[in-house]
């Protein structure tokens, strides 16, 4: 069967437009906690968060937390983190656990992100907060991970959960939407609903406010403590679309230089394979690169030495990530499909049917 791609030359890498409407906050974490997002906020403190690898391989992209309770960053509490402050807040991020078990928990789980303090000097200020469950725990809730949204003065919240099986080491997408509006809070998993709640009902009659507690990451109320890698965090004053919500999973690596293949990868790859002629070729007028493909192997030469390789798939997940050590690669696909290739500082985008 003959396999027929088509290359196109391309201005820009990412597959995905980040929506950035109501965008009140981003954190990257590029080897530093600084908000990335138009909006001004107080400046935060990083206590012993340690920045890493995220997860397309970027050095120093992602922080990691852990476990310990001198291990957290904090923000100063700002209205833009409060549901209140505009009736919805949408939060987005990237979590990797380290551990299915946290070693300080509380009764079974651990908060690894929130806005919220209950001690015995500093009460009324529950907001809102992410859980994750310890594999075994009393509630029979294997590491569920869940948004809630609690009264100020605390007590039960209301909340949405996704409840499946986690890795060690996993990257996870979670979105939770609060919506007062809709009177529903979401929350979302790789880019897919997974649980829809009311926010307010007759059980835990939730009122959401503003309370005046910070913004911390790795922990809520340093009662318990995430062990782990948090990257991309985004906070928006505004219920996100589906497409949206789909556009935050996708988003494609940033053109860093970093070499290894992902532990994650999903292509083979080879030094050297035979040439077929059943193929068709589209070839750039300005690269001397010379590729060509048959059945689901495609054959890159041309390539200068030393040259950073990525390739994703039309989700923009890594398949690959290399160092190339010579001047030839040859790629196996899984399946027909939409593919990015990065080579050095050259695009393209590779269509195998």
């Amino acid at each position: 069967m003959r396999a027929v791609f088509f290359l196109f030359l391309m201005a820009c890498f990412s597959l995905a437009k980040i929506p950035t409407d109501g965008l009140v906050a981003y954190f990257p974490f590029n080897g530093n906690i600084e908000n990335q997002s138009a909006v001004s906020l107080p400046p935060g403190e990083n206590h012993n968060g340690v920045f890493v690898p995220d997860r397309f391989g970027n050095e120093s992209a992602a922080i990691s937390f852990d476990g310990t309770k001198s291990s957290y960053a904090e923000f100063p509490d700002d209205d833009a983190y409060s549901i209140s402050t505009t009736g919805a807040l949408a939060i987005s991020v990237w979590m990797s656990p380290d551990t299915l078990t946290f070693p300080v928990s509380d009764d079974g789980y651990i908060h690894w992100m929130g806005k919220g303090t209950f001690t015995g000097t500093d009460k009324g200020n529950m907001e809102w907060g992410f859980r994750m469950y310890n594999e075994e725990n009393s509630a029979n809730r294997p590491n569920r991970i869940s948004a809630y949204a609690f009264n100020l003065a605390g007590g039960l919240g209301s909340g949405s959960y996704v409840q499946e099986p986690v890795t060690v080491g996993e990257w996870i997408h979670f979105l939770a939407i609060y919506d007062t509006g809709e009177n529903l809070i979401r929350v979302y998993k790789n880019g897919v609903l997974k649980d829809s709640d009311s926010l307010y009902d007759e059980t835990y009659k939730v009122v959401v406010q503003n309370g005046d507690s910070p913004l911390r990451i790795g922990t809520r109320s340093l009662w318990s403590f995430f062990r782990g890698k948090i990257d991309d965090l985004r906070i928006y004053s505004r219920v996100l679309s589906e497409s949206e919500i789909l556009e935050l999973y996708r988003e494609n690596p940033s053109a860093g230089d970093s070499s290894g293949v992902s532990s994650s990868s999903r292509v083979e790859s080879s030094s050297s394979s035979a040439e077929n002629p059943d193929f068709i070729v589209a070839q750039s007028d300005v690269s001397p690169l010379r590729l060509s493909v048959v059945s689901r192997t495609l054959s890159v030469a041309g390539i200068r030495q030393g040259s950073n390789l990525v390739v994703t798939d039309a989700l923009g997940q890594v398949l690959v990530r290399e160092k190339i050590a010579g001047n030839h690669r040859v790629l196996h696909f899984p399946a027909a499909g939409n593919y990015f290739l990065k080579i050095g500082n050259e695009i393209r985008r590779v269509q195998i049917r």
